[in-house]
């Protein structure tokens, strides 16, 4: 399981770099270097709303909403035919108690747009997210940096975008204001920590608008 683990994770992160400075920009197109953007929102979180825990219980703590609670929306930049930078930003209620709110940041690759050049398709990356989880009864806090290997598929519906992405979070830091308590980090065993997203954007080009 450690093997298969140290593979996965070597995967995810060689190849897509490899490929990204293997790009010799002299030699694009001008149809791969065209920069295009995206914004969008993931619906599922919305359900966290919904009174009394229901929410919480209905996008089964998470798991279904990519770990992302009441209002998320997020954006991007395509770039070299098949290459994006992504930033997320999320806030609301994961429970009764806890307010969650994140910041992500990551890159996505997607291999069939760079060797088929079909729009959409598979889609692979990293993602760096940091949690900020207020307990809104002791108005403590605790902070949470975490690294996400990201697998999905993208669906093209021009001018639109939607993005079905299964995602794993492999390691943690953790620390909080809490008195008398440090900070922590550690590794987390496959399968663990694993979820759904659902995302649904617009894709535009500024120059085009």
């Amino acid at each position: 399981m450690q093997l298969i683990k140290r593979l996965f994770i070597l995967g995810f992160l060689v190849l897509p770099v490899s490929y990204l400075l293997a790009v010799e920009p002299e030699h694009l197109s001008e149809n791969e270097n065209k920069i295009t953007f995206y914004a969008g929102i993931n619906p599922i979180a919305l359900v966290s709303f919904l009174p009394n825990g229901i929410g919480t219980g209905a996008n089964l703590y998470g798991v279904i909403s990519g770990q992302e609670f009441g209002i998320s929306i997020y954006g991007g930049m395509y770039f070299a035919k098949s290459h994006s930078l992504e930033l997320r930003f999320s806030t609301g209620p994961a429970d009764l108690v806890v307010w969650d709110t994140q910041i992500q940041f990551g890159y996505l690759w997607y291999p069939f747009e760079h060797f088929f050049g079909r729009n959409g398709g598979l889609s692979t990356g990293l993602m760096l997210r940091q949690f900020f989880w207020s307990n809104r009864i002791t108005d403590y806090s605790i902070f949470n940096l975490s690294p996400e290997l990201l697998l999905g598929w993208r669906f093209i519906a021009k001018p639109l975008a939607f993005d079905l992405r299964a995602g794993w979070n492999f390691a943690s830091v953790a620390w909080s204001d809490i008195p008398h308590t440090k900070a922590g980090m550690g590794w987390t065993p496959f399968p663990y920590n694993l979820n759904l997203m659902f995302g649904m954007a617009w894709v535009f080009n500024l120059r085009e608008m």
